[in-house]
């Protein structure tokens, strides 16, 4: 990408809204991220989980005002979630609201030489309630902007999504998919790496803690989050793979056989047959080669992964 200011219209985000005098200590017993460390000057990265320890969301989390919280996530999610916080919100004063239809979420990729790009991971730009801006974690700097201001007319945005998704899909947090929903634990998903902290060990309880401190302490995990990129020709415009559901991350153990080496968290179309892939793979086929194959009643495809 240039040195010029970008603009994507992430339309597929939404925000879920709690708002009351208790929605701080409500919230922190319900996410991975502690809730003490949310400032006016900073955004946190976090997810709910179920009994398990696996994420039903994984959001972005800012405030507005003390008493005003948003969750940035997938916009498939929202429904989902704001019923699962509901059940545990009748014992306080708080109040959940989908205010996605009030707010524009734009992606931002800052000239090189604007203030956005000075800021710090997490970090805010000064400005109103109206308008908050924070930069994302990887490099280049990212920025994601949440307002219920009108873009200015003279605002230009990029007519598709492909350059956002490639920088997503190899260095960005994890925003899972509805499809993904309480299939993995945050752990898995890089939470309690230094770059994206979605994961406060310190804290108090929340649902699902206990199995993800005891997985953190004892090293347990069998699986190792991959990101890269993958090409696959299709023979006709109906074999395209449309969704992750229907592809597999597999591996040859011999020169005959494949084996599933794992599952795909996210399958971001990128154009030309390209896809930006994130997955997790059992640690013990690290060192073969991995392959995304796409197999229904028409088509058998697969396209080797360029892991980054």
């Amino acid at each position: 990408m240039g040195s010029s200011r970008l603009n994507f219209r992430l339309d597929h985000l939404g925000v879920l809204s709690i708002h009351g005098s208790d929605a701080r200590t409500f919230l922190q017993g319900q996410i991975t991220c502690n809730i003490e460390k949310l400032s006016p000057e900073n955004a946190l990265l976090g997810a709910i989980c179920n009994l398990k320890g696996r994420a039903i969301t994984t959001f972005f989390l800012v405030q507005q005002d003390q008493e005003t919280l948003f969750l940035i996530m997938q916009k498939e999610l929202l429904k989902r979630t704001e019923d699962e916080l509901k059940k545990y919100a009748v014992f306080s004063q708080v109040t959940l609201n989908n205010i996605s239809d009030d707010y524009q979420i734009t992606g931002i990729t800052p000239e090189e030489s604007s203030e956005l790009a000075k800021l710090s991971v997490f970090s805010r730009s000064p400005g109103t309630e109206d308008q908050i801006i924070f930069r994302l974690p990887g490099e280049p700097v990212h920025c994601l902007e949440l307002s219920s201001i009108k873009a200015p007319e003279s605002t230009t945005f990029e007519t598709d999504l492909n350059d956002w998704r490639r920088w997503e899909a190899l260095q960005g947090a994890i925003l899972i998919e509805e499809n993904s929903s309480e299939k993995f634990i945050p752990l898995d998903l890089g939470f309690a790496e230094s770059q994206f902290q979605g994961i406060d060990f310190d804290k108090g309880c929340y649902k699902g803690q206990e199995i993800i401190a005891r997985l953190y302490y004892r090293g347990e995990s069998k699986f190792q989050l991959i990101r890269g990129l993958v090409t696959i020709s299709p023979q006709d415009s109906a074999s395209k793979p449309t969704a992750i559901n229907n592809c597999q991350l597999m591996c040859k153990t011999n020169a005959d056989s494949l084996t599933k080496a794992g599952d795909i968290i996210s399958m971001a179309d990128l154009g030309d047959h390209e896809y930006g892939i994130i997955g997790l793979i059992k640690k013990d086929y690290l060192s073969h080669e991995i392959s995304v194959v796409m197999a229904d009643e028409q088509t058998n495809l697969s396209g080797i992964v360029s892991i980054k």
